[in-house]
């Protein structure tokens, strides 16, 4: 048990970021289906729509690029229900009409960019670029983004869930 937390505490100091799995005898980094349930409980997920800003996010200074890290240990699924809740049609700016009947795939979660991050001892926040969206035009890809927002615990407190795209040339 206690290599388990050892192997937890150092996977955390390599990634930045502990999540709030529980270390248990069939713990498994990759495979772990259990969590906190009072985590669960505490994160507020919110709905930014597309090209409005938010005080807290425009705070953090982006900058720390992470190379493409996918490690499934900031894994997001116990809140997988509540981001597919979200009317995304609502969030969306230019592709409304595309967006109407649109719905999250079940897999969404399963492959991911986190692309920046921002840290300072009393919080971690990253941005996690996720599945591509419907668009109003050919030349404009759009994107599903995360930024979730821990404490100085490395415990999931925040979860924000916006849309972003950018025309190709």
């Amino acid at each position: 048990m206690l290599n388990k937390i050892l192997i937890i505490f150092l996977s955390s100091l390599v990634t930045g970021c502990y999540t709030n799995k529980v270390a248990n005898d069939n713990f498994d980094m990759t495979n772990s289906n259990k969590t906190v349930t009072s985590q669960s409980i505490n994160v507020e997920v919110i709905p930014i729509p597309e090209l409005e800003t938010n005080p807290e996010i425009e705070s953090f200074n982006f900058e720390n690029s992470v190379n493409n890290l996918n490690d499934k240990t900031y894994n997001l699924n116990d809140y997988k229900n509540q981001i597919q809740n979200i009317n995304l049609a609502e969030l969306s700016k230019w592709a409304k009409p595309q967006m109407k009947d649109y719905k999250l795939p079940d897999n969404f979660l399963d492959n991911f960019l986190i692309e920046k991050s921002f840290q300072t001892k009393d919080l971690t926040a990253l941005k996690i670029k996720s599945i591509s969206l419907p668009s109003h035009s050919p030349l404009v890809k759009r994107f599903l983004y995360l930024i979730p927002v821990y404490d100085n615990q490395k415990l999931l407190k925040k979860l924000y869930v916006t849309i972003k795209g950018y025309v190709e040339e």
